[in-house]
């Protein structure tokens, strides 16, 4: 059988990061992010959305889910052992909520970016998001393609919000 030498590489122990070029992610240094698959832990506490959520993101020739976990103990165990590029985290889960995973994963310092996924438009679970750390806030009632938008602008080490919340918080200041 002849070995595919186009294939990316996964590697299953957590890679060194590279730290000011854009993103923390790991990776192995031999191979550039944009040469494999962006690997995606969901954890959301409603199945069906988490299924639908993981069908849109495997639809994108870029990204893989490596875990769809329920609560956010799990999911923090998980992704601390495939060390994923980024989280996608529901805000209210049981055990550990989505923004308690997110500090956890900053503190880590070597942990993946962390997007949120809601349906909580309040400015102060937004705010408390915010000082987690997490690069990227969406509401659950927008297009589902938000995410997977949010997904790339995190791994490229930037900020996303969902411009409908974006916008209404910029009204109120």
């Amino acid at each position: 059988m002849r070995a595919d030498t186009h294939a990316p590489r996964v590697f299953p122990v957590r890679a060194p990061c590279v730290r000011g070029l854009g993103s923390d992610t790991p990776r192995d240094p031999h191979l550039p992010i944009n040469v494999r698959k962006i690997r995606i832990v969901i954890a959301d506490d409603h199945p069906a959305f988490r299924h639908v959520l993981q069908h849109i993101i495997e639809a994108e020739p870029d990204m893989t889910v490596v875990a769809a976990l329920g609560d956010g103990v799990s999911a923090l165990e998980e992704i601390r052992r495939l060390a994923p590029d980024v989280a996608v985290l529901d805000v209210r889960m049981p055990g550990l909520d989505g923004i308690e995973v997110a500090r956890h994963l900053a503190a880590d310092r070597l942990g993946p970016r962390a997007v949120i996924v809601t349906m909580h438009a309040e400015r102060v679970v937004f705010e408390r998001a915010n000082a987690a750390g997490v690069s990227g806030y969406v509401l659950k009632d927008t297009a589902l393609s938000e995410v997977v938008e949010a997904v790339r602008t995190a791994v490229r080490g930037e900020s996303y919000v969902t411009p409908a919340l974006s916008a209404g918080f910029g009204h109120e200041t």
